[in-house]
């Protein structure tokens, strides 16, 4: 989903609604932090990992990164 995708898809929903995530272990967070960050695309296909692994440049040089913005839990 790209930046425009997303806030297409928000536009559809009340504009004071509070944005939540997922908590570490359960539950519900408010707490979140959006970050452009880059990856390795593709590099998991087991199905409990994410597909991409973060970027790395003394672990995988030869990766062709890929920028890409993040929601994290704080």
């Amino acid at each position: 989903m790209t930046v425009n995708e997303l806030i297409e898809e928000l536009k559809k929903y009340d504009g004071n609604l509070i944005v939540s995530t997922n908590g570490y272990e359960g539950g519900v967070s408010d707490k979140f932090d959006l970050r452009l960050i880059d990856i390795c695309p593709n590099v998991y296909t087991k199905w409990y990992m994410g597909e991409h692994e973060y970027y790395n440049s003394s672990v995988s040089p030869d990766c062709m990164k890929e920028a890409r913005v993040i929601i994290s839990r704080v």
